[in-house]
């Protein structure tokens, strides 16, 4: 399968030179001369080495689109250039911006809640910002991009808001944790949609990171799904080893001091977690009320109904908050019920109660009532049933992590829930 053609007409690559980013080609391109690896006997520089979507991606395509769709909502709009052949007319008054960066700053800040993206939260955007890049990292470029759609529909132009849909569904694509063939073929036709929106969108604009987005599909055929080779963990320790340098405050050979303490932590860890054997994963952590009869609790029934084969005098105990893999549950936490029930394609649970039945994690829950949203790959939460309660076992989830859940508030007693991939790849 030849998965190499490269368009001459996408993403400018023959854009006049006044769009290049600096008038060094090393800088521009990040190469310097030709590299040593290309010598290699069957290696290919392109195809050996994989990409890394945080880079590419949350830190390139995703930040260069937030940033041009915020200068359109938050700035003053050019006036039309005017014929000189024509007789002057009286200046009209300059329109205002769609949304000023304050409103912005509030609804991100003190009006939205992120879920368990919380500690994501995107940092306040300046008016600079707009000019040079967003301050924000990989994680928080995840929650922006997602939460961007939602302040901005009805504000801009429609196909600028298909453009940030088309690259909400390449992130859930990228981020998937298994990949098909159907994926990267519906990968390689969102890409194509993608950059040919973004040049009528934008013709004056231009990045390199666009072009590298069409050598995804080749990059999951040789490597596999993108998010195992994604830099997000290398990011954090980078970031923990910055962090240290102002804790060891010892400037002479600073990697040498900074290689010590990683090593000594790493080697306590190592010690301490032999004897319990902890090291790999210290266990889950569960908070629990101490147990009870099965037959006491309110919703008997329920479980019976759903597991017939437990006994009513079997051991229960209700459950605050369990954490497993760094997944964290509790109440009002959202789930798929994906190939759980049938014709389950569009539908969610929220949890009410968690009880531990034997060695098994139950969740009492209620169904949502959802709304999709297909240009921006969400659902939007209208309601809930609060009454018919149901019952599973968290093992018969095929989708085994929480569901985004963003609940913004646009006004007085106007508040909107949406569910969205996140970093997750997929909702249902």
């Amino acid at each position: 399968m030849d998965i190499e053609e490269e368009p001459t007409d996408m993403f400018q690559d023959n854009a006049p030179q006044q769009f290049n980013d600096h008038a060094d080609p090393s800088v521009n391109y990040g190469i310097n001369k030709r590299s040593f690896l290309a010598e290699i006997p069957g290696f290919d520089v392109t195809k050996c080495l994989p990409y890394d979507i945080l880079h590419c991606i949350f830190e390139g395509c995703a930040e260069y689109l937030c940033r041009l769709l915020l200068k359109d909502l938050c700035t003053r709009p050019k006036p039309p250039p005017q014929d000189p052949s024509q007789p002057k007319k009286r200046k009209r008054k300059q329109e205002k911006p769609k949304m000023t960066l304050k409103q912005v700053n509030h609804i991100i800040q003190e009006a939205s809640d992120f879920g368990h993206l919380g500690v994501s939260k995107p940092s306040p955007i300046e008016k600079s910002h707009l000019k040079t890049k967003l301050k924000q990292s990989a994680s928080q470029m995840i929650v922006l991009v997602h939460f961007l759609p939602i302040i901005a529909f009805g504000k801009i132009a429609s196909e600028k808001l298909e453009l940030l849909g088309q690259l909400i569904k390449i992130i859930s694509l990228v981020m998937k944790f298994e990949a098909t063939e159907e994926d990267a073929n519906n990968l390689e036709c969102t890409v194509q949609a993608f950059g040919q929106n973004f040049v009528n969108c934008y013709p004056d604009f231009k990045t390199l990171k666009l072009h590298s987005l069409k050598h995804l599909k080749m990059q999951i055929f040789l490597h596999g799904p993108l998010r195992q080779q994604a830099c997000f963990r290398f990011e954090a320790m980078h970031r923990l080893f910055t962090r240290l340098v102002d804790i060891i405050n010892n400037m002479k050979n600073i990697e040498f001091s900074l290689a010590c303490r990683h090593l000594s932590e790493r080697h306590v860890d190592i010690l301490n977690g032999k004897h319990d054997g902890t090291f790999l994963y210290p266990g889950d952590i569960v908070r629990k009320s101490p147990s009870v009869k099965l037959k006491t609790l309110p919703e008997k029934n329920i479980v019976l109904q759903t597991f017939p084969e437990l006994d009513e005098e079997v051991e229960v105990a209700f459950v605050n908050r369990f954490e497993t893999h760094g997944r964290i549950w509790h109440k009002d936490v959202v789930f798929s019920l994906q190939n759980t029930q049938a014709g389950s394609d569009h539908i969610f649970g929220i949890i009410v109660k968690m009880y531990f039945i034997g060695n098994e994690m139950v969740f009492v829950f209620n169904k949502l009532k959802v709304n999709f949203l297909e240009n921006f790959c969400a659902y939007e939460v209208t309601g809930r049933d609060n009454n018919i309660l149901a019952c599973l076992r968290l093992s018969s989830l095929k989708l085994q992590y929480p569901i985004l859940k963003f609940t913004v508030q646009l006004g007085t007693n106007r508040t909107r829930s949406f569910l969205v991939c996140g970093s997750s790849g997929t909702l249902s």
